[in-house]
């Protein structure tokens, strides 16, 4: 990526979010950055430094990140409705809930509809389960697959993830500090409950650290910490202490060299050109093959050997771990002997699909020990690292 390219993608950026005009490169590829940029989901601050900066309102990537923006602000009122009635609902029938992440950080932004949402995510309690699935179900809800954290519900086009805890507990180092994440909860109203805005920052910069090391984080999530920490009344020193107990604080650091070059006037250095390059490239999650190197990394410092690792990786296309199809068939939970034919029945069932799966399968296949281990080089380079060998007396454990 050529500096000139990396520079008018963060002047676009930094005009839209500090209002302020900005001169892009006399050979501005300004197609390729607003591809780049609705890739990143941020079409709408896309649209609007673009404009700040000079761009021609009648040029057709204009007129493309305008239709999409003007898309994404019927979706942002649409979940915000939904949201509503979904908080209402629970206000109601006494469910403990705390809103996370986009649904808190919107509020933030110059514009509320800027700060784009896939899903909407709420923590609650998982022995509230029952209740909550009830009261979905009569809301018009579809319940979607479980994943190790979360309940996933769909209602048309708004899809809600109901958190059981804040973090994976497949990242034993973050989730070693959070646990359920209900220490870190205040009551608000009723059965509503908030985090302080220290915790906010700290949760979410340890979401940016675990996507980031996971596969890649996007720009629209570093826009998020800028905003988080603006904040003049902050307590910065609460702030390094818990990030220093997770683990974070020299990532962190670099973080905070990043966001001065991409908003203030940083100079920028090799290490946070590097970051940088990683998060424009990483669209708005990372990529899929980084998500299989992080995937075997991780693994590997379980068993100890990246050989190993990778192996079980390509073994695993065909026959996922015991946990992983209980998620995907919770009948396993109850009859676990039919593992067997449960791996058999997933494949007969992918194979009409190959083409969704093909992606997965050549990235799995390409694994191997020099990349991932060249993968986690880079993590160190940061600043980051697989620490699962941490724990925390400040860790409640997750609710059962």
């Amino acid at each position: 990526m050529t500096d000139g390219f990396m520079t008018d993608i963060i002047t676009i950026v930094r005009s839209a979010v500090k209002n302020e005009n900005g001169v892009l490169s006399s050979d501005c590829d300004l197609k390729k950055i607003s591809r780049i940029l609705r890739g990143h989901n941020l079409a709408a601050i896309a649209l609007e430094g673009a404009l700040l900066c000079g761009a021609d309102k009648k040029d057709e990537s204009i007129l493309r990140l305008k239709k999409t923006a003007c898309t994404y602000l019927i979706y942002h009122e649409y979940q915000l409705k939904a949201v509503k009635e979904l908080t209402e609902s629970f206000q109601d029938n006494k469910v403990d809930f705390m809103p996370l992440k986009g649904t808190v950080l919107k509020e933030l932004y110059p514009h509320p509809e800027w700060r784009t949402m896939t899903d909407a995510d709420i923590l609650i309690r998982p022995s509230q389960y029952d209740k909550i699935s009830a009261i979905l179900t009569s809301m018009g809800y579809t319940p979607g697959e479980e994943s190790d954290h979360e309940y996933n519900w769909y209602k048309g086009n708004f899809h809600l993830e109901l958190h059981k805890f804040l973090i994976p507990s497949y990242n034993e180092d973050y989730f070693a500090y959070y646990g359920d994440g209900w220490s870190k909860a205040k009551k608000s109203e009723g059965s509503c409950y908030v985090m302080n805005k220290e915790d906010i920052l700290i949760y979410m910069f340890t979401h940016f650290a675990k996507h980031y090391r996971d596969g890649g984080i996007g720009i629209k999530h570093l826009t998020d910490l800028y905003f988080l920490t603006r904040a003049e009344d902050i307590d910065r020193a609460y702030v390094e202490n818990e990030l220093e107990k997770l683990g974070l604080s020299e990532f962190y650091g670099n973080i905070l060299k990043v966001i001065s070059c991409w908003f203030e006037d940083g100079t920028f250095d090799e290490k946070s050109r590097f970051i940088s390059e990683r998060i424009i490239c990483s669209g708005s999650f990372g990529s899929a093959e980084k998500n299989e190197l992080s995937s075997a990394l991780r693994d590997a410092q379980k068993s100890g050997s990246s050989k190993k690792a990778v192996t079980d990786k390509k073994i695993g296309l065909f026959f996922p771990s015991a946990e992983d199809m209980k998620n995907k068939y919770p009948v396993l939970r109850k009859l676990p002997f039919l593992l067997p034919l449960f791996w058999l029945y997933r494949i007969i069932c992918a194979l009409p699909e190959y083409k969704k799966h093909k992606t997965k399968i050549t990235n799995v296949g390409k694994l191997n020990e020099a990349d991932v281990e060249r993968y986690e080089e880079n993590l160190a380079y940061v600043g980051l690292s697989f620490s699962f060998d941490k724990t925390y007396s400040e860790s409640k454990g997750a609710e059962k």
